[in-house]
């Protein structure tokens, strides 16, 4: 060996017990990038069960939250606001309150979902 280079080597050699040969070094990138898979796959996992709930509070949002509001908006139309004494004026007001009964039932099974959906 050059002597020139020795110094070197000595120099820059790591103290005794803490040099990792390869295959070490190999092994933990293996378990590194073993427990970021499952760590991956799991976060995927709970993102899947998330996106579900999420499309069945959607689902409810666009049709069971739509349809007492369309029949809301449709019995408010036909109330005579001229003749306040007009006889219909009463059945409308029966069916607005009935379908507002309809959408507060909704409004409280969507926040129980959103609430077990929460993480």
């Amino acid at each position: 060996m050059d002597k020139r280079f020795s110094f070197f080597r000595k120099l820059f050699a790591k103290p005794a017990g803490t040099q990792k040969s390869a295959r070490g070094t190999a092994d933990a990138e293996v378990n590194s990038n073993s427990s970021a898979a499952a760590e991956l796959m799991q976060k995927n996992k709970l993102l899947q069960v998330q996106s579900e709930k999420l499309n069945d509070i959607t689902w409810l949002v666009s049709h069971k939250v739509r349809g007492p509001v369309a029949s809301i908006l449709g019995l408010s139309r036909l109330f005579n606001r001229e003749n306040y004494a007009d006889p219909d004026n009463a059945k409308i007001l029966d069916g607005i309150y009935s379908a507002a009964n309809e959408l507060d039932i909704v409004i409280k099974e969507l926040v129980a979902k959103a609430d077990r959906t929460s993480p």
